[in-house]
C-alpha cells in the first residue's frame, strides 16, 4: 500500500442551518452554483470538474445548475443567469488561485472552505485550484477528478451545516488510499443520511427564496476579489 494521502477542508460556521419544513410539498431539488474562477486555468479543466462534482451531487439526489459568472468589470458573463439576485437559492462558488490561498490560509493541506451567512443558509464556498492541482499530480490522478470532489466537498458542507464531517465517504475530513480508490472509480460519495438531509436544505432554501425574486433587480453579479 503506498503513502496515504491527507486531504484537510478549512470549514467556517457561524451559525446552524434553518430547518426545512416536514409538511412542505416534495423539494424541487435543483441547485443554482453560480462560479467565479479568479484563475487562468484551462476552460476545460473548470467544465471536467464540474462535470464530477455533477455526478457526485446527483447520486445525492441533488441536481445542480452552474452558472459561469465574471470575477470583474472586464469581462462579460458566460450566464446571463449570473445578473439575478443572490438568495438562499443560490451557492457562490470561488476557485482560487495560488496568491490568493496564501492570503487565506498558510497551511498548504488545506484545499477548500465554506461560509455561511450569519444565522442563516450557507451560500459562499471556494476551493485552491493551484493545491488541488500539486496534490493529483503527486496520486497520479486527473486534476479534474480532485478538483470536482473537492468542489463537492465544500457544496456539501454549505448543505450539510457545522460538524458535518463523517467517518466515511467525500465529507471525511481526511482521505487515506480507500477514499483516493473510490474517487478515482467514481464511487466516492454522500451517505444516504447525508444525501436525505442535503435533499431537505435544498427544499428550505428554495422555500425561502420566493419565485418573484428572481425577476427582481440585478444582484452582485461579480463580487470583489477577496483580499
Amino acid at each position: 500500500m503506498g503513502p496515504t494521502a491527507r486531504f484537510f477542508f478549512a470549514l467556517a460556521f457561524c451559525a446552524g442551518l434553518p430547518a426545512a419544513d416536514s409538511t412542505a410539498p416534495a423539494p424541487k431539488r435543483e441547485l443554482s452554483i453560480r462560479v467565479y474562477n479568479y484563475t487562468t486555468s484551462e476552460p476545460n479543466l473548470l467544465l471536467h470538474a464540474r462535470r464530477q462534482a455533477t455526478e457526485v451531487l446527483q447520486k445525492a439526489g441533488i441536481h445542480p445548475r452552474w452558472e459561469q459568472c465574471r470575477t470583474s468589470d472586464a469581462e462579460s458573463n458566460k450566464d446571463s443567469s449570473c445578473t439575478r439576485p443572490v438568495g438562499p437559492h443560490l451557492i457562490q462558488l470561488r476557485i482560487h488561485p495560488r496568491e490568493m490561498a496564501k492570503k487565506a490560509t498558510k497551511r498548504s493541506v488545506e484545499f477548500g472552505y465554506a461560509v455561511p451567512l450569519t444565522d442563516s443558509f450557507g451560500v459562499i464556498a471556494g476551493v485552491y485550484l493551484d493545491r488541488t492541482a500539486e496534490l493529483a499530480t503527486s496520486l497520479g490522478l486527473d486534476v479534474h477528478v480532485v478538483l470536482g470532489h473537492t468542489m463537492a466537498h465544500e457544496i456539501g458542507h454549505l448543505l450539510l451545516g457545522s460538524n458535518s464531517h463523517a467517518r466515511t465517504g467525500i465529507m471525511k475530513p481526511t482521505w487515506g488510499d480507500r477514499e483516493i480508490h473510490l474517487a478515482k472509480t467514481g464511487v466516492l460519495r454522500f451517505t444516504e443520511a447525508q444525501a436525505e438531509r442535503m435533499q431537505a436544505q435544498v427544499a428550505a432554501r428554495l422555500a425561502h427564496s420566493p419565485a418573484a425574486a428572481l425577476l427582481g433587480p440585478l444582484g452582485d453579479a461579480h463580487p470583489k476579489t477577496p483580499n
